[in-house]
This record gives structure tokens, sequence and C-alpha cells, in this order.
């Protein structure tokens, strides 16, 4: 049986609600529980890719989440403009 990325996962059988904080500003401990997570950027690219909206998701808040999109898509611009 192939293993997943959850399988892995340092919050697997945790609380989802300390992943689901009511604001930026309480995600620390899912980020601390992230940080040491080995599968800390398929979580992230996970969440990239299928667009959640809500939750810490490789140690990102949605916030974080989007700037990372409009960063990555910014400089996939200027790549894309500078091989033109």
């Amino acid at each position: 049986m192939q293993t997943t990325w959850r399988d892995e996962a340092a919050c697997k059988g945790l609380d989802t609600g300390t992943f689901f904080p009511a604001s930026d500003a309480d995600a620390g401990p899912a980020k601390l529980i992230c940080a040491g997570c080995p599968v800390r950027d398929q979580c992230l690219e996970w969440a990239l890719a299928t667009r959640q909206e809500d939750g810490i998701w490789g140690g990102m808040t949605d916030t974080e989440r989007r700037r990372l999109r409009r960063r990555r898509r910014d400089a996939a611009r200027r790549a894309a403009a500078s091989a033109a």
C-alpha cells in the first residue's frame, strides 16, 4: 500500500480545531506543529493546488498562501516576459 504525505503529517491524529484558528493571530500553535513536520512542503503544495481558503496548511495561513501564489504568479510572468 502506498503511503501518502498525510500519513506522515505531524498533525495526523491531532485536534483539527488547532489548524482552523479564529484568526491569523491565533495560528501560532498550528504553525509550531507544522514547523517540525516532515511533509510540510507537500501539504503546502496541496493546499495551493486545491486553493484551500481556510486553515493552516504547510505552516501558512490563507493570507500567507495568497501572497505566495501572487509572488509565484508574478515571478512566472517576469520569467515569461524575459524569455520572449
